[in-house]
């Protein structure tokens, strides 16, 4: 639908770190819309030396690239929450919300992120994240048995501020289910399901 925001799997290692907004919807059969990018808004050293080393930000302000016609429908994952920017044509802010599932960079410096070599966790978001406060998070561990299915590790111990200026900490929101125990005997109340094209592989293998 026009003016919605959409996640888009990005050319790196093929998780939803792009966002496109919907201009126009020309037709679902075929597919093809009219959409623009959306790029960071540059407001300090450290968010340009990121992009600066190929690494797409996720969190911030940003405001409309180009447009473009797109026909591939397998490019986009889920639909983002968004604010408008008062005052700025074509400004938008994307920050986690409540109940989300993130990845997050175990290693946020910009250099080991461009390498490879970050790690990731995975996060449920407690409270709504904010450009000034920050927000926090509930650590998530794998459940044995399963490859996709997640729950909160057990303790506050793995509760997390994550301050407003680690925000580039956070790689990308990953679509998730939460379960009921009535869904599976094997399976523990209020866990969630990954989406599978959204997780990291280590994630998924535990390599």
């Amino acid at each position: 639908m026009a003016g919605q925001i959409w996640a888009a799997y990005d050319d790196d290692d093929g998780m939803p770190r792009y966002y496109a907004k919907v201009n126009k919807v020309f037709s679902c059969q075929p597919f093809k819309l009219q959409i623009a990018w959306l790029e960071p808004r540059l407001y300090d050293d450290e968010t340009l030396a990121w992009i600066e080393s190929g690494i797409s930000i996720t969190c911030g302000d940003f405001k409309l690239g180009k447009a473009h016609v797109s026909d591939q429908i397998n490019t986009y994952s889920h639909m983002m929450v968004f604010e408008r920017v008062q005052g700025q044509r074509g400004g938008f802010k994307i920050y986690p919300k409540k109940g989300d599932i993130w990845a997050l960079y175990k290693e946020w410096d910009h250099l080991k992120v461009k390498e490879k070599k970050p790690g990731y966790i995975v996060v449920e978001i407690l409270t709504d994240f904010s450009d000034k406060e920050g927000g926090k998070v509930w650590k998530l561990i794998k459940v044995d048995g399963f490859k996709t299915l997640f729950r909160r590790q057990p303790g506050k111990g793995h509760v997390e501020l994550i301050s407003a200026v680690e925000s580039r900490r956070f790689s990308h929101r990953i679509p998730a289910y939460c379960l009921s125990a009535d869904q599976g005997p094997r399976v523990p109340e209020g866990c969630w399901e990954l989406d599978p094209a959204g997780t990291p592989p280590e994630l998924i293998t535990g390599k």
